[in-house]
């Protein structure tokens, strides 16, 4: 699945600043991967929302390890919450496109 719109644009603005190519290429595979389960329904919003705070404080533990752990938890949480939404309205999206007229 590729990552596109405003999912695309949050993961960006996340990676912003972290120059490792291949970190970057990674995350985006990782993001496609969660985004493709939830949306053939291997897992559901929780989980969902657990992988994506993991990915996002993996990203910013990368761009900034010296500041304190639980800052860069609570940083996470914001990016995971409105990469979850971003993430639900385009899956709502596609199956409501699926359904047909």
């Amino acid at each position: 699945m590729s990552i596109s719109g405003p999912v695309r644009e949050l993961l960006l603005k996340l990676l912003d600043g972290v120059t490792d190519a291949g970190f970057r290429a990674e995350t985006t595979a990782i993001l496609s991967m969660i985004i493709g389960r939830y949306a053939s329904g291997d897992i559901d919003g929780a989980m969902l929302k657990r992988a994506l705070n993991e990915l996002c404080f993996d990203i910013l533990y990368m761009k900034n390890p010296t500041i304190d752990i639980d800052k860069i938890k609570e940083e996470a949480s914001s990016w995971a919450e409105k990469l979850y939404y971003a993430v639900m309205t385009r899956t709502l999206r596609e199956r409501i496109s699926r359904m047909g007229p």
